[in-house]
């Protein structure tokens, strides 16, 4: 009731723009929590898929004064993590094609997508963030105009740790100094690895990421077959009974081939900077 009598408040002084809903929310939000409204500079909103994020500017095209900030990682060990982790959790229930084609989408679309707004996007990486800490966040501290302070290097929210989540089955605490990414090459066939690498080349090569094929496609046909780790998938969705996720698995097989064909729209110069680090 008291969240709510603050939002109507806020609002109520505001011009009652679109965007207004968003400030009132995290007005009422820090009023309740006891925080000091004086002192608060920016709105983090953690849209998570490009989906909301195409939400978001559909519903509030007009408002201009905003930053896109990219978190990515090697993209191929981020496709890693997902099978690996993801077929632990709940025996894979919640990793079939739709999902799978949904984690491509966010590999291969979202700079894509985002590429109109490239002027306002740039690109935190995971690998950076942990081995080059102190240097991306004074980075990133400089482009959103606060003050950097070391507690950034801890995982906290309202001072409480945060320890990770139950599908990665990880123990978080801040930043790791000795981080390394972990690269499974037996869920892929050597021809995913080029056919992979091959269409996000510029993204590897912009953002210093191994390469670990030829690039170079030798054999065109070989597109047009799953990845291994699509058997895997769906092996495990037959497994688990998901009978309606099976049938559809050919749609989402096309859809995959569909969205691989595309051109990309960026190249490697058009690509967002890394903060902190330039290439």
């Amino acid at each position: 009731i008291i969240f709510k009598k603050n939002f109507i408040y806020f609002y109520n002084k505001s011009k009652k723009r679109s965007i207004d809903k968003i400030i009132a929310l995290h007005q009422a939000y820090a009023k309740v929590s006891g925080q000091n409204l004086k002192t608060k500079k920016i709105i983090v909103l953690h849209l998570h898929i490009i989906e909301y994020f195409k939400n978001f500017i559909n519903y509030f095209g007009k408002f201009n004064n905003f930053i896109i900030l990219l978190t990515i990682r090697d993209p191929l060990v981020s496709l890693c993590a997902t099978i690996n982790h993801w077929l632990k959790y709940k025996s894979g229930k919640d990793l079939y094609s739709e999902s799978l084609y949904n984690n491509y989408e966010m590999h291969i679309n979202t700079i894509n997508v985002l590429h109109q707004f490239r002027k306002k996007v740039s690109i935190v990486q995971l690998e950076n963030l942990h081995l080059k800490s102190s240097r991306v966040l004074k980075k990133l501290c400089k482009l959103l105009k606060i003050n950097y302070k070391n507690s950034l290097k801890r995982s906290t929210f309202f001072n409480k740790v945060w320890w990770g989540d139950s599908v990665s089955r990880k123990f978080l605490n801040g930043l790791n100094p000795k981080f390394k990414n972990k690269f499974d090459k037996n869920i892929f066939f050597d021809k995913d690895i080029q056919i992979l690498e091959n269409k996000l080349q510029n993204v590897i090569k912009k953002y210093n990421y191994p390469i670990r094929s030829t690039l170079k496609i030798k054999n065109k046909y070989l597109q047009f077959l799953p990845f291994k780790f699509e058997l895997i998938v769906w092996f495990n969705t037959l497994k688990n009974r998901k009978y309606r996720q099976f049938i559809l698995i050919p749609f989402f097989f096309i859809k995959r081939l569909i969205l691989f064909s595309r051109r990309n729209l960026y190249n490697r110069k058009t690509l967002p900077n890394s903060v902190g680090y330039f290439n």
